[in-house]
């Protein structure tokens, strides 16, 4: 019966040893690799900061050139549809014929139809 009570004290022993030899590497391991990780993350958060003002710099010159744009635009077509003073048509130039003897009908004068 002692060597009975002995055997299985030494199973037990043997297996704990066993289980905590296990775990004793693997902490250490797995620390590393969460510090490894860390740095990682480190690392792009802080490439990702030194990119912030290039991108304020493309943005800046990319407003400039679209106002620049914007305004040519308006320049152009406020050109294209101002009257020009060569080609006024007077009513003398209009032959008689053409021109109406009625007066000009104001919006007072229009009914509206439903």
């Amino acid at each position: 019966m002692n060597r009975l009570v002995a055997f299985r004290t030494s199973i037990v022993a043997a297996a704990a040893l066993m289980l905590s030899a296990c775990g004793i590497n693997s902490v250490p391991a797995a620390e590393e690799t969460a510090k490894a990780k860390w740095a990682d993350v480190e690392a792009a958060f802080q490439e990702r900061a030194n990119l912030v003002p290039n991108l304020e710099q493309i943005v800046m010159s990319s407003a400039e050139q679209e106002r620049a744009t914007l305004e040519a635009v308006v320049q152009a077509r406020a050109s294209a549809t101002r009257p020009k003073s060569s080609s006024t048509v007077t009513i003398s130039a209009i032959p008689t014929r053409w021109r109406s003897t009625r007066k000009p009908r104001t919006l007072s004068a229009v009914r509206c139809r439903a």
